[in-house]
């Protein structure tokens, strides 16, 4: 990427946009000290305790959407037709409106005009197109959050994931985009499992003493990459998405300490750079980090996109924004 920036701007390392990104996704914590107090460093304990437990583990994963599953088995065979799909999507009525509606969205809206029906979205958007809208929606259902105190956490999250997926589509091998975009949808979803550990072992009483949302982001920020792998995993996602997973989280490891990795996988450098893209359009649209530090950034890291390119995919992350608000 050749973008230009200012030289006398301070350089960003990842653990400072690490922690950019969850002051935003966590935003409402008052206390930004790393250090807990006794009450918060027992529940911590006992949350990390209680995810280390192969079977309590397994109680805390989302079931899998089915539908979704269901679908990428279909996609797994050549022969597969549209009218399959199209029977396929019939049967879930929010996933058809959901096509129907995001086809007429800026993203893949033509000037053929309105489109009514599902035989004519599927036709325009594609395999492909069909089972990436299917996955965002599937995914989001997953993601959503009912507590109104994790609100802001949930919706975070989802824009962040939904940007991912987006990046992977563009930054990716086009021969693995669907994979591409289904990682950058999951490669986060290890955070859900994190909060749902923290309700299990609070409860609904939740002490004064504990600042709940330090707590769970300590915990998904540590722990969030491998288990988003075992959610990927228990679902039976295809073998590239779990070791992209697995490859992603001994990756993040390393770079939060500073330490050499060598990236073997395309589609862990791809999630690596979709998923720091996401970071930075957000960090910057509310204006939690300079742009042009933000460019800089990604410039250092070897993102191989010239400004108009960036420009083009940080305004369809700004589309993003507005079919969600």
């Amino acid at each position: 990427m050749t973008v230009a920036v200012e030289p006398a701007l301070d350089s960003l390392d990842y653990p400072t946009l690490i922690s950019l990104h969850g002051d935003l996704i966590f935003s409402g914590e008052t206390d930004l000290s790393d250090a807990f107090n006794d009450v918060e460093e027992g529940i911590y304990n006992r949350v990390s305790d209680h995810l280390d437990d192969a079977g309590k583990l397994t109680e805390l994963i989302p079931s899998p959407p089915q539908h979704l599953m269901a679908l990428l088995n279909k996609l797994d065979h050549p022969d597969t037709s549209f009218i399959q799909i199209q029977e396929m999507v019939r049967q879930d009525l929010g996933l058809m409106s959901e096509i129907i509606r995001i086809s007429n969205s800026p993203l893949f809206r033509t000037r053929a005009g309105d489109i009514t029906s599902i035989e004519r979205a599927i036709a325009m958007l594609g395999i492909r197109g069909v089972m990436e809208i299917a996955s965002q929606l599937l995914m989001r259902r997953v993601i959503e959050v009912k507590s109104s105190r994790f609100k802001h956490f949930s919706r975070s999250l989802w824009m962040h994931c939904l940007k991912s997926a987006e990046a992977g589509t563009v930054l990716g091998d086009k021969d693995d985009a669907f994979t591409n975009y289904l990682l950058g949808l999951v490669h986060s979803i290890g955070y859900v499992v994190a909060l749902s550990g923290y309700v299990a072992i609070s409860g609904n009483d939740r002490p004064e003493a504990i600042n709940d949302l330090k707590v769970v982001r300590h915990i998904c920020l540590e722990q969030g990459p491998w288990l988003s792998m075992k959610v990927a995993e228990e679902w039976g996602l295809p073998d590239l998405v779990l070791q992209t997973l697995d490859e992603f989280d001994r990756f993040f490891g390393a770079l939060i300490l500073d330490a050499e990795f060598d990236i073997s996988l395309n589609t862990t450098r791809t999630l690596y750079l979709s998923s720091t893209c996401a970071q930075i359009h957000s960090l910057v649209t509310n204006d939690r980090l300079d742009r042009d530090r933000g460019y800089a950034f990604l410039n250092g890291i070897g993102l191989d996109m010239d400004a108009r390119r960036m420009s083009a995919l940080f305004e369809r992350f700004k589309t993003l924004d507005a079919q969600e608000s």
